[in-house]
């Protein structure tokens, strides 16, 4: 019987489509995995067990409703180095958290459910997922087609309030700073009675609706602010700054954002500008602010620092959905990409700006965020993930899929979020919430050309539970997650990602003689797995508020948590030898070879039993807990396949990294 050694020591693609396992021919298929989950992908080609996530708070007052795609979002506000917050938003509320900067704990600081004139805040649980943000200094700017913009004003250490946007008015509040737009058919024209005081406007054409009502009118320039609706040619109005006259006239238009017109769907800071874009009534619309005015959009005399407004006009309808801030404005839309052109030599202005159309694919709800050199956004449809770079050799900018050989990772996300070197890895990771509560995770080296995806799940993930949101500030990951904590209630809970904790919604207890008193998270009837240093002594059932591992351990502390299975399935092993390729020959896996570091848990099996391996103390003194192991480990397989495969998992939720491995295959 002959034998090959097949070296399997690079997993950088990660997890790829079933349909790639017959695409022998490729560089891939060495290079990837048909199965990589809940690790991490190493820069050396390696994989490494996700760390776990510790927990940080319960939300109590949101009811888990299962049908909604995103009742949690949390975003980072970042006002300095030492001084950072995390925003959760949910219908009608904002948390606040405060990470305090010397010890790095995580605290609930307040919560808000109305803005500063005491009116509810207007973001409800189907608009959440689609709100757009920007933030500089002590503000973070909140924008959706359906309400008003709003203010999320830092206005101490550990206070915050909302506000309503108000745009700059002048001294004597007669001329509003605001966009405005002709909203009328061509010909229709605009009559006032009056030119001072209380007045009656009439149009020539059908044109007033109840919602007019509150908004503002110009004419010929100046101000007339709605007060009654009489009919659809007919509305009352207060003059804010003397007409020039009352004879009928085509020069009228009104306030872009309204309730009845709609408001931005898109925010972003741009070149010392607040740009804000998309209303309903102008789904193709960007207005910038005056430079560094931000409340003040007066496009005046198109003066270099006065606002920039104008419409995408590209022959079809682009409802813009997000703007990106990166080496050039980008404007995304539902059915395109574009750009506003920046410039080396000057700054942005009305009379030098313009937007030009690159790729035809159209964006989904999740906003775009730049990395790794390019700006990675999901495309409309939910199933692929593009960056949007420029390129050189075609002097514009192109839409390159990332997620090809990896579709299947990518189920509709609803939120994206970047992190760039964290968690005891120096590498790049973009992390995509899917709607079914796992995360795709994208990993990737642009100057080394190496990029590959994996899915990380937790406890109950795709039945009760699963990830819900993300975020990352500075080096540190959180997520909100979906968790039954024993009492049949599923809860929203803020946690944290940290390399040293091995369980999900974790933390660390003390206790008496193996018992842990753990009501301050889980309830009773809870299944939690237990790790004490590098020990795993099991899962067991809280009862009376307490978890008893007494009958196998004494320990006074311990990790006290959900636990989750690395699993990493080769491809098929073939190879080409005399007479031709191996592929549908039956053949055995003899041998497996592992490269380990720190491992404390593997098991190995070729589609048969697993093999584990067990690590034994080496020392006399049963009280000292187990060594991690590092080295090259042999397993020996047994079973014939046509189509051999390795599978790796764990015993136990601890850790694991793997360097790579040699196969032995007989056939």
């Amino acid at each position: 019987m002959a034998r090959i050694r097949v070296p399997l020591n690079n997993f950088e693609r990660g997890e790829v489509s079933p349909s790639m396992t017959s695409r022998t021919d490729l560089n891939v298929y060495v290079q990837s995995a048909e199965k990589c989950r809940n690790f991490f992908l190493m820069a050396e080609g390696g994989v490494k067990r996700r760390p776990g996530t510790e927990f940080i708070h319960k939300f109590t007052t949101i009811t888990v409703d299962n049908s909604k795609r995103l009742q949690v979002k949390i975003e980072p506000f970042l006002f300095s180095d030492d001084e950072r917050y995390i925003v959760a938003f949910s219908a009608g509320r904002c948390d606040f958290f405060r990470i305090v900067a010397s010890t790095g704990a995580i605290s609930h600081i307040q919560a808000l459910t109305a803005d500063t004139d005491s009116t509810a805040l207007p973001w409800t649980v189907d608009t959440i997922e689609h709100q757009t943000i920007a933030q500089s200094a002590d503000n973070m700017f909140v924008a959706h087609s359906s309400h008003i913009q709003m203010r999320i004003v830092r206005t101490g250490l550990t206070t915050f309030e909302v506000r309503k946007f108000a745009f700059d008015e002048t001294t004597a509040n007669d001329e509003r700073f605001q966009p405005y737009f002709a909203f009328q058919e061509s010909g229709v024209t605009l009559t006032p009675s009056g030119t001072s005081g209380s007045i009656t406007l009439t149009t020539s054409a059908n044109y007033f609706e109840s919602g007019h009502v509150g908004t503002i009118i110009r004419y010929k320039g100046n101000e007339c602010l709605v007060s009654g609706f009489t009919s659809a040619t007919q509305v009352s109005a207060t003059v804010r700054k003397t007409l020039s006259g009352t004879s009928a006239d085509t020069d009228f238009d009104e306030q872009s954002y309204s309730t009845l017109r709609g408001f931005p769907s898109a925010v972003t800071f741009h070149e010392d500008r607040l740009w804000f874009a998309g209303t309903t009534s102008q789904p193709d619309g960007i207005w910038s602010s005056k430079t560094s005015e931000f409340f003040n959009f007066d496009v005046g005399t198109a003066q270099s620092n006065e606002s920039i407004q104008f419409a995408i006009s590209a022959g079809e309808f682009n409802s813009i959905k997000h703007l990106t801030s990166s080496r050039d404005l980008q404007v995304f839309t539902s059915t395109s990409e574009f750009f506003i052109p920046s410039f080396s030599s000057s700054a942005l202005t009305p009379t030098n700006a313009q937007i030009r159309r690159q790729t035809p694919f159209g964006s989904a709800s999740v906003r775009p965020t730049p990395f790794d050199g390019a700006t990675v956004y999901v495309q409309r449809g939910g199933k692929t993930v593009r960056e949007f770079v420029f390129s050189d050799e075609e002097s514009a900018y192109v839409s390159t899929p990332i997620s090809l050989l990896s579709s299947h990772l990518v189920i509709d996300p609803t939120q994206m979020t970047a992190m760039r070197g964290a968690l005891a890895r120096p590498e790049s990771y973009a992390f995509f919430v899917n709607s079914d509560g796992t995360i795709a995770v994208f990993h990737s080296i642009r100057n080394e050309q190496k990029a590959g995806w994996t899915l990380w799940t937790t406890s109950d993930t795709g039945t009760t539970g699963g990830f819900h949101s993300m975020c990352t500030i500075d080096e540190r990951l959180f997520c909100i997650a979906k968790r039954d904590l024993g009492g049949g209630t599923v809860r929203f809970m803020l946690e944290e990602f940290l390399d040293t904790a091995t369980l999900d919604c974790s933390d660390d207890f003390s206790g008496s003689n193996g018992v842990f008193t753990t009501n301050s998270i889980f309830e009773n009837n809870a299944k939690v797995d237990v790790v004490s240093g590098n020990d795993y002594l099991g899962n067991f059932t809280q009862g009376s508020n307490q978890i008893d591992v007494s009958a196998v351990s004494t320990t006074s502390s311990a990790e006290i948590g959900f636990g989750y299975t690395g699993v990493l399935t080769t491809l098929p092993l073939d190879a080409n030898v005399d007479g031709g390729p191996l592929t549908a020959e039956p053949r055995q896996i003899t041998r497996v070879n592992l490269d380990l570091v720190e491992t404390l848990s593997v098991s190995v099996s070729s589609g048969g039993t697993a093999v584990p391996l067990i690590l034994q103390s080496t020392t006399d003194d049963f009280s000292q807990g187990l060594s991690k192991f590092t080295g090259k480990k042999e397993f020996r397989m047994l079973g014939y396949s046509t189509d051999p495969r390795v599978l790796i998992t764990q015993t136990a939720p601890v850790s694991l990294q793997l360097n790579g491995m040699i196969v032995e295959v007989a056939f």
